[in-house]
């Protein structure tokens, strides 16, 4: 049985449609880059599926705009203004060379633009932003594994893998099987806040939910874990 659909309207572009076992209801979600998805029960069809997103038309528009309005706006990278990250400064250097390479160093990771290229082009701003993607997930296979590998010894919680991921919506997530997957943007918060995202993760591989057990738990190895998961609202996953 087809389980996914993609449709695709004029004025929203595709949509992804995805028939989920459990599901009670159809619901639309429109994710921060504006794409949207909509979930739908097994006996409801693709076609009523579709005229509930005609319905929704104006409604998933509003909510495109009021993303993009909360959107930070976009940074443009000079030899200035990159910030450094926990363990490496960033250095922009011209080169002869007809690519954009970087190289690390001790605390360094210098990043090496054409001369022939502008720093504030295109090409020049989306290598220098994975040049910075690239120095958080080195630090962040380390830092946050081994955060993670320790935390779970002192608090005796089993866990299996863990993975560094870029994700666009999660600072981290448990799988049933008690694999962890975290967010290499963790990098960026205080260190009290990235503790908290690695306990809540840790507590789902006993508690896989958010019920008031859940939080009854975390609570014991945080404090107010509900007050910190409010500040984390604050900052950007990416």
């Amino acid at each position: 049985m087809n389980t996914e659909r993609r449709l695709f309207f004029n004025e929203i572009g595709e949509v992804v449609v995805k028939k989920r076992r459990g599901s009670k209801r159809m619901s639309i979600r429109v994710n921060p880059e504006g794409e949207v998805k909509i979930t739908i029960p097994f006996f409801v069809s693709f076609i009523d599926a579709e005229k509930f997103l005609i319905s929704r038309v104006n409604w998933i528009k509003e909510s495109r705009i009021k993303m993009e309005e909360k959107r930070p706006p976009k940074i443009i990278y000079t030899p200035d203004n990159i910030p450094p990250s926990f363990h490496h400064e960033f250095i922009i250097t011209r080169t002869k060379r007809a690519a954009c390479f970087r190289k690390f160093s001790s605390g360094l990771c210098e990043i090496f633009i054409p001369e022939t290229e502008s720093v504030s082009s295109d090409k020049s701003q989306k290598y220098i932003s994975e040049s910075i993607l690239a120095t958080l997930r080195k630090e962040a296979n380390i830092i946050l594994i081994n955060r993670t590998r320790e935390l779970a010894r002192m608090h005796k919680f089993s866990i299996k893998e863990i993975r560094v991921k870029n994700m666009k919506s999660r600072w981290g997530s448990c799988s049933s099987k008690n694999n962890i997957n975290l967010n290499l943007h963790l990098m960026r918060l205080p260190k009290h806040l990235s503790d908290y995202v690695i306990l809540h993760e840790l507590v789902h591989t006993v508690h896989h939910n958010h019920s008031q057990k859940f939080w009854d738990k975390l609570d014991t190895y945080v404090e107010d874990s509900k007050t910190l998961a409010k500040e984390l609202k604050k900052w950007s996953t990416n």
